[in-house]
Protein backbone atom coordinates (compact mmCIF):
# COMPACT_ATOMS: atom_id res chain seq x y z
CA UNK A 1 0.00 0.00 0.00
CA UNK A 2 1.23 3.26 -0.90
CA UNK A 3 1.31 6.29 1.18
CA UNK A 4 0.84 10.06 -0.09
CA UNK A 5 -1.54 11.77 -2.09
CA UNK A 6 -1.90 11.14 -5.75
CA UNK A 7 -1.60 14.10 -8.48
CA UNK A 8 -5.04 14.07 -9.35
CA UNK A 9 -6.12 15.21 -5.48
CA UNK A 10 -3.38 17.72 -4.88
CA UNK A 11 -4.63 19.28 -8.21
CA UNK A 12 -8.30 19.17 -6.99
CA UNK A 13 -6.75 21.03 -3.52
CA UNK A 14 -4.87 23.63 -5.99
CA UNK A 15 -8.25 24.53 -8.14
CA UNK A 16 -10.00 25.04 -4.76
CA UNK A 17 -7.55 27.31 -3.08
CA UNK A 18 -6.95 29.22 -6.27
CA UNK A 19 -10.83 29.74 -6.45
CA UNK A 20 -11.04 30.84 -2.74
CA UNK A 21 -8.00 33.35 -3.58
CA UNK A 22 -10.23 34.62 -6.61
CA UNK A 23 -13.36 35.13 -4.14
CA UNK A 24 -11.51 36.42 -1.54
CA UNK A 25 -9.38 39.47 -3.41
CA UNK A 26 -12.26 41.64 -4.62
CA UNK A 27 -13.13 41.89 -0.94
CA UNK A 28 -9.48 42.25 0.43
CA UNK A 29 -8.89 45.25 -1.93
CA UNK A 30 -12.08 47.22 -0.80
CA UNK A 31 -11.15 46.74 3.14
CA UNK A 32 -7.56 47.57 2.19
CA UNK A 33 -8.87 50.98 0.94
CA UNK A 34 -11.12 51.44 2.79
CA UNK A 35 -8.55 51.35 5.84
CA UNK A 36 -6.02 53.59 4.03
CA UNK A 37 -8.88 56.00 3.35
CA UNK A 38 -10.14 55.99 7.03
CA UNK A 39 -6.29 56.74 7.41
CA UNK A 40 -6.85 59.76 5.20
CA UNK A 41 -9.33 60.85 6.96
CA UNK A 42 -7.77 60.98 10.44
CA UNK A 43 -5.30 63.23 8.93
CA UNK A 44 -7.19 65.54 7.50
CA UNK A 45 -9.07 65.78 10.76
CA UNK A 46 -5.57 66.60 12.56
CA UNK A 47 -4.85 68.88 9.90
CA UNK A 48 -8.07 70.40 9.98
CA UNK A 49 -7.47 70.56 14.10
CA UNK A 50 -4.11 72.36 13.45
CA UNK A 51 -5.08 75.18 11.33
CA UNK A 52 -7.55 76.14 13.99
CA UNK A 53 -4.77 76.02 16.36
CA UNK A 54 -2.71 78.04 13.45
CA UNK A 55 -5.18 80.55 13.09
CA UNK A 56 -4.94 81.33 16.74
CA UNK A 57 -1.46 82.20 16.99
CA UNK A 58 -1.18 83.98 13.70
CA UNK A 59 -4.55 85.02 13.06
CA UNK A 60 -4.53 83.73 9.78
CA UNK A 61 -5.05 80.00 8.69
CA UNK A 62 -1.60 78.20 6.60
CA UNK A 63 -1.53 77.71 3.03
CA UNK A 64 1.07 76.06 1.12
CA UNK A 65 2.46 77.97 -1.92
CA UNK A 66 1.43 78.66 -5.33
CA UNK A 67 3.90 76.21 -6.17
CA UNK A 68 2.55 73.60 -3.96
CA UNK A 69 4.08 71.89 -1.36
CA UNK A 70 4.79 68.28 0.56
CA UNK A 71 3.47 66.31 3.70
CA UNK A 72 7.03 67.70 5.18
CA UNK A 73 6.24 71.19 4.95
CA UNK A 74 2.83 70.64 6.26
CA UNK A 75 4.25 68.80 9.23
CA UNK A 76 6.99 71.59 9.71
CA UNK A 77 4.22 74.11 9.61
CA UNK A 78 1.73 73.03 11.68
CA UNK A 79 3.51 71.16 14.16
CA UNK A 80 2.30 67.47 13.02
CA UNK A 81 3.62 64.42 12.25
CA UNK A 82 1.94 62.54 9.47
CA UNK A 83 3.32 59.89 7.20
CA UNK A 84 1.45 58.32 4.18
CA UNK A 85 2.65 57.00 1.38
CA UNK A 86 -1.00 56.31 -0.45
CA UNK A 87 -1.98 60.16 -0.68
CA UNK A 88 -0.55 63.32 -0.98
CA UNK A 89 -1.60 66.65 0.57
CA UNK A 90 -1.73 69.91 0.11
CA UNK A 91 -3.96 73.35 1.47
CA UNK A 92 -5.04 75.81 -0.65
CA UNK A 93 -6.48 79.09 -0.01
CA UNK A 94 -10.45 79.50 -0.61
CA UNK A 95 -12.33 82.83 -1.46
CA UNK A 96 -14.20 82.56 1.52
CA UNK A 97 -13.76 81.24 4.84
CA UNK A 98 -16.31 80.82 7.84
CA UNK A 99 -18.74 83.72 7.97
CA UNK A 100 -16.95 85.02 11.49
CA UNK A 101 -13.58 85.07 10.33
CA UNK A 102 -14.27 87.07 7.35
CA UNK A 103 -16.22 89.50 9.32
CA UNK A 104 -13.05 89.38 12.10
CA UNK A 105 -10.49 89.42 10.31
CA UNK A 106 -11.16 89.35 6.56
CA UNK A 107 -8.96 86.36 6.29
CA UNK A 108 -9.75 83.61 3.98
CA UNK A 109 -10.39 80.08 4.13
CA UNK A 110 -8.58 77.13 3.56
CA UNK A 111 -9.18 74.05 1.89
CA UNK A 112 -7.06 70.45 2.70
CA UNK A 113 -7.04 67.50 0.29
CA UNK A 114 -5.63 64.50 0.10
CA UNK A 115 -5.24 63.13 -3.32
CA UNK A 116 -4.89 59.07 -3.58
CA UNK A 117 -1.47 58.13 -5.39
CA UNK A 118 -0.12 54.68 -6.39
CA UNK A 119 0.05 52.07 -5.90
CA UNK A 120 -3.06 51.13 -8.34
CA UNK A 121 -6.36 51.09 -6.50
CA UNK A 122 -10.29 51.11 -6.75
CA UNK A 123 -9.64 54.87 -6.01
CA UNK A 124 -7.01 55.95 -7.52
CA UNK A 125 -6.62 59.96 -8.16
CA UNK A 126 -9.97 60.05 -6.14
CA UNK A 127 -10.05 62.97 -3.75
CA UNK A 128 -10.99 63.97 -0.30
CA UNK A 129 -11.25 67.40 1.38
CA UNK A 130 -11.95 69.22 4.67
CA UNK A 131 -11.79 73.09 4.93
CA UNK A 132 -12.18 75.84 7.21
CA UNK A 133 -16.15 75.63 7.23
CA UNK A 134 -16.72 72.14 6.99
CA UNK A 135 -17.04 72.00 11.13
CA UNK A 136 -14.77 68.39 10.64
CA UNK A 137 -16.72 66.85 8.51
CA UNK A 138 -14.43 65.16 5.61
CA UNK A 139 -15.77 64.97 1.97
CA UNK A 140 -14.92 62.01 -0.01
CA UNK A 141 -14.78 61.61 -3.99
CA UNK A 142 -14.53 57.78 -3.76
CA UNK A 143 -17.72 55.72 -2.27
CA UNK A 144 -15.32 53.08 -0.85
CA UNK A 145 -14.07 55.06 1.84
Amino acid sequence: MKKGFSFVELMVVVVIIGIAVTLAAPGYARYSEKSRGSRAQANLEKIYDMEKRYRLDNGTYYQCATSGCSITIINNALGLYIRDPYFTYSISATAAGRAEDLVLTNQPGYRATATRVAPASLCLGKIMTISADSSDVVKTDCSTW
